[in-house]
């Protein structure tokens, strides 16, 4: 069985163009329609009916007091954390003498009261009365 050449296609294109650009059309004439169209409140209630256009009146007398309100309540803020961190601070602080005290105290005075235990009897005596005095 022999084989037969491929066909070549027959380039119709022409249609599919012109269906593409209808598409296309219809989609943008669509598009500006409704991008055109007003848009009120008369489509959805049936009245006529305006909207009022509300304008910001700012002034620097208004924004002065706001920032004033502002600072007041911030710097209030911080005078409170700041009283908190102190007070944490110097509780920190005394924690650490007591257990710096208690450390130089375990580590120097014990050892020292341990080598002086070591001594004779009579030289200890002598060394507590030195101390003592």
């Amino acid at each position: 069985m022999p084989l037969k050449p491929l066909e070549k296609p027959k380039k119709n294109y022409l249609p599919k163009i012109i269906f593409i650009l209808i598409l296309l059309l219809s989609g943008s004439l669509f598009f500006k329609q409704s991008f055109l169209k007003k848009n009120t409140l008369e489509d959805a209630l049936g009245a006529e009916t305006k909207l009022k256009e509300v304008k910001a009146s700012v002034s620097l007398d208004n924004v002065k007091k706001q920032g004033e309100g502002l600072y007041s309540q911030l710097s209030s803020v911080v005078q409170n954390e700041a009283g908190s961190v102190l007070g944490l601070a110097s509780d920190v602080a005394s924690n650490s003498a007591e257990t710096v005290k208690e450390y130089i105290f375990s580590t120097t005075v014990v050892s020292v009261i341990k080598q002086i235990e070591k001594l004779p009897e009579s030289e200890q005596q002598i060394i507590k009365k030195q101390i003592c005095q």
